[in-house]
């Protein structure tokens, strides 16, 4: 097959390229929806005695679990279908899904069958993102110029930032003229109906799509004989360690994890968190169409190399930046009086738990648990063995305060002796001037910004040529599988374990910006293992 047939028209790259691109931006905008909403809605359908942003985080998670799977199903369907097929199917599930999940019944309506519909529902929709996006790269990739492959496809990539920035924009804009009350009650489905109207963009867009002139081999093999052909087990592990992985770490790192910092670490009021970090993913958008670019011009094995090593580097500095600029007043209680956790190395376990549900009942980690949640950093010294956990603010003779040991005790007295712990180190930490928020007024603004858009342009270096780079990887009988999977193990998986990884890094070191250590270590691993083991794909004839 020539390059030229493999092309087609610019027209119909133009339309192919608009029309992904809003099914990605919709595909993301339905994801980032529940994400920026998770806590509200989550106390809208949680069990009892359980918390709502936990319980988010849990329906979070499942659909996180789902996304490989549905990179099988749809790249499947992409190599012996259509890729346009699989796009089209992929996008038709993730958005009546979430057309349903904004008209479902809450838990004080239908009981315990709302929470149970809802993880469904997050079920569904992480099976349809796992084929969506990917489906749309392959296609956009395989239907445009070849020596404008990275541009188009760098809008694709573009879409997740975008439609971050979207969901947040409806979240605020519902909450903006509604007011508290009616957004709480019941303003906060509005923007999961406005998805519906997304999807009748997209279905319009999609009628105007030819299929990609590159699937012309129906393979019969059976999907492990496929996934495991010489031309694809080849490329599939260098493709996700060595492409795949660091710019996904390094977008959630630099955007979801960064608004969730902003939020829950440094406890920065959720709507001034949103509206600091939409300006910066409005503004860094573009910057993945124009990396992709220039990797139609220099090449893209070594942007992407680049930005995931600029981003290794970086990333704990600019992350130590933001806690300075975001909450002063913490860094100001933290020079004047630094907390330190006394313990003993053994009663101090692993804090990883993605679903936000353990209860850790030790008492060097119930301390740690406290100080983390309340975004206070500090330093660990060694108690004598067996010795209780306990901290201490600052220099101040009554200013210790003992953990507790909650192994032995019932629901109700290990409830009891957290919510004293929990009050006695407010108290103490109220002394010495920690701010228990981050106050509005104080937050140097424009800095925050600034770094913020920072993080997200490092996104679109390692992120923007990519996608391409991925496709121009496999060959076309398994592109749409092996692209799928790969891209979902990396953002799926390895990204989407990035905030529980955090915590724990945090909770261990005492350093609130260590928590991109995760990030920085996979980040890295890819330059290692992408200079090693890749060569440049610009040039590559994906007709082949």
């Amino acid at each position: 097959m020539s390059t030229t047939e493999v092309s087609g028209s610019s027209r119909q790259a133009f339309l192919a390229t608009l029309a992904a691109a809003a099914g990605a931006l919709f595909v993301w905008y339905d994801f980032f929806l529940f994400v920026a909403l998770g806590g509200l809605v989550g106390a809208r359908f949680l069990p009892e005695g359980g918390g709502g942003f936990g319980f988010a985080l849990a329906a979070v998670a499942a659909g996180l679990i789902m996304r490989p799977v549905g990179a099988l199903l749809f790249g499947r369907i992409a190599d012996k279908r259509g890729r346009r097929r699989a796009l089209l199917a992929s996008l038709l599930v993730m958005g009546l899904s979430t057309l349903v999940l904004g008209l479902l019944p809450t838990r004080a309506q239908i009981g315990m069958a709302a929470p149970v519909l809802l993880i469904g529902l997050r079920l569904v929709q992480g099976l349809a993102l796992g084929g969506a996006p990917s489906a749309g790269l392959v296609y956009v990739a395989e239907i445009a110029p070849p020596k404008q492959r990275g541009l188009y496809t760098g809008l694709i990539q573009a879409a997740g930032t975008a439609g971050l920035a979207l969901a947040i924009g409806a979240a605020i804009a519902a909450h903006t003229a509604l007011g508290d009350k009616a957004f709480e009650g019941w303003g906060w489905r509005i923007p999961f109906l406005v998805s519906a109207l997304l999807l009748a963009l997209w279905a319009w867009l999609r009628l105007r799509l030819p299929e990609s002139p590159v699937r012309e081999v129906e393979t019969t093999k059976p999907l492990a004989e496929s996934l495991a052909s010489g031309a694809s087990l080849k490329r599939l592990f260098p493709a996700l360690f060595g492409v795949a992985i660091g710019p996904a770490v390094v977008a959630q790192g630099g955007q979801l994890y960064a608004l969730s910092f902003l939020q829950d670490v440094l406890h920065v009021d959720p709507a001034a968190a949103q509206s600091l970090i939409l300006p910066a993913l409005a503004a860094g958008a573009p910057f993945f169409v124009l990396f992709g670019w220039l990797s139609d011009k220099i090449g893209r094995k070594w942007l992407v190399m680049a930005g995931c090593g600029l981003f290794a580097i970086a990333v704990i500095p600019l992350f130590s930046m933001l806690i300075a600029a975001a909450n002063p007043s913490l860094t100001r209680a933290q020079a004047n009086a630094r907390v330190q956790l006394v313990a003993d190395p053994k009663d101090c376990s692993v804090l990883f738990d993605p679903t936000d549900r353990i209860v850790f009942k030790r008492s060097c980690d119930i301390a740690r648990d406290f100080l983390v949640r309340a975004g206070i950093p500090y330093k660990v010294e060694r108690a004598y063995p067996r010795q209780m956990a306990g901290v201490q603010v600052g220099d101040c003779a009554t200013c210790y305060v003992d953990s507790f040991r909650g192994a032995r005790l019932s629901v109700r007295g290990f409830q009891a002796e957290s919510d004293d712990f929990s009050r006695r180190m407010g108290s103490v930490l109220a002394h010495q001037r920690y701010p228990a928020s981050a106050p509005t007024i104080l937050i140097d603004k424009p800095k925050v910004m600034a770094i913020l858009f920072a993080l997200v342009a490092l996104a679109a270096m390692s992120g923007g040529p990519a996608g391409a780079m991925l496709a121009e990887m496999f060959p076309a009988r398994v592109r749409g599988l092996s692209v799928s999977l790969t891209s979902q193990l990396a953002q799926g998986w390895f990204g989407g374990l990035l905030a529980a990884s955090a915590f724990a890094i945090v909770a261990t070191t005492g350093n609130l910006a260590f928590g991109m250590l995760y990030a920085v270590f996979f980040a890295a691993l890819t330059v290692i293992v992408g200079a090693i083991n890749l060569a440049e794909t610009r040039a590559v004839d994906i007709g082949a």
